[in-house]
């Protein structure tokens, strides 16, 4: 198999790239009203409601998390194919391949580096 140009990735990926950040960030703004502190309730089902309350709460923070690292992933791959690094593995220099970055972009190392 060929080594793609930069030229290639770049009209592969980077639209895609650059269009999945502001939605990332958008899910993570509509999100916000279930991260806040869950507060105590004195009526006659509190418990129950305070008990669903942080459940809501707790999953919705780990939503954020997982969106922020996606975040920060699609920030890096944006970042290296701007710096023509983007399809190269970070520890050897070897390609990546073609299908292990059609998988997920944000993918910085082949498969023999990745273990």
């Amino acid at each position: 198999m060929n080594d793609p140009t930069q030229t290639v990735f770049e009209a592969a990926f980077l639209p895609r790239l650059r269009e999945a950040l502001p939605k990332l960030r958008a899910a993570s703004a509509q999100t916000a009203a279930y991260r806040r502190p869950v507060e105590r309730d004195r009526q006659s089902l509190a418990r129950l409601r305070r008990m669903d309350a942080m459940q809501l709460h707790a999953m919705a923070a780990a939503r954020k998390t997982g969106r922020l690292g996606r975040i920060r992933g699609l920030g890096a791959a944006i970042r290296r194919m701007e710096a023509r690094e983007f399809g190269w593995c970070d520890a050897c220099g070897a390609f990546t391949g073609l299908r292990r970055i059609g998988l997920g972009p944000t993918v910085m190392r082949c498969r023999y580096c990745a273990g």
